[in-house]
């Protein structure tokens, strides 16, 4: 029987003989290709949205402070100092956070979105804390929420579906009885421009702009579910 050896494997770069360590090369060789592997980025605090300076390893979510990796998982700080009003359990030796009181939550810092409100198509200013606003208000995105939670409640596929692209594609004329809609109008207005589904969130129908047409209100609630 023929035993057979496996053979070190050692870097691929001329006059190099050491170990091999990642992409055929050893350490060395392979720092040298990606210089900037080891460098420090900056990112956003997750929780209060301060800049860290933190070297890139794994998915971990960047947090600034002991304080706020409490608020993402109270279990990941297992020794914080107690308040003088705590004793910690005779049964450990360590001060364990769960026997902590929350820490105050830092104030997120805001900023400036200008943008066109992806419902209505009002132009607006607001302040956000993400920085990735797509409404003008609350109700315009309470609306469209309402709209796609209607959508999965029958298991239907939604996508992102704009109702002011739809009106301006149909010419905010009512695709059910042919007249032109009333632009100012709102709901429960007859002649207010609304959704409809083609055919019908019930009977199988998706929640898309291939799908979806224009209707004034009195024609999209008598039609129904049809």
């Amino acid at each position: 029987m023929v035993q057979l050896t496996a053979l070190p494997r050692t870097c691929t770069a001329d006059g190099c003989d050491r170990a091999h360590r990642a992409n055929r090369l050893c350490s060395t060789h392979y720092n040298q290709l990606v210089p900037d592997r080891h460098k420090a980025r900056v990112y956003p605090c997750v929780v209060c949205g301060a800049q860290v300076s933190k070297v890139p390893a794994g998915t971990r979510q960047v947090v600034c402070s002991l304080e706020c990796r409490w608020w993402i998982n109270p279990m990941s700080v297992l020794f914080c100092p107690l308040p003088r009003t705590h004793r910690a359990h005779p049964e450990y030796r360590a001060e364990l956070v769960l026997y902590v009181a929350p820490p105050a939550v830092p104030r997120r810092r805001r900023v400036w979105v200008a943008g066109t409100c992806a419902r209505c198509g009002e132009g607006y200013l607001v302040l956000d804390y993400t920085g990735s606003a797509r409404y003008c208000s609350a109700l315009c995105s309470k609306r469209q929420g309402r709209q796609e939670y209607r959508a999965r409640l029958h298991n239907a596929y939604v996508s992102s579906v704009s109702p002011l692209m739809i009106y301006v594609r149909d010419g905010w004329m009512c695709q059910l009885c042919g007249q032109p809609v009333d632009r100012d109008a709102c709901v429960p207005d007859p002649r207010a421009p609304t959704l409809d589904h083609v055919v019908a969130l019930a009977n199988g129908g998706t929640h898309e702009p291939s799908n979806v047409q224009l209707a004034c209100f009195r024609c999209n609630c008598s039609k129904g579910d049809r």
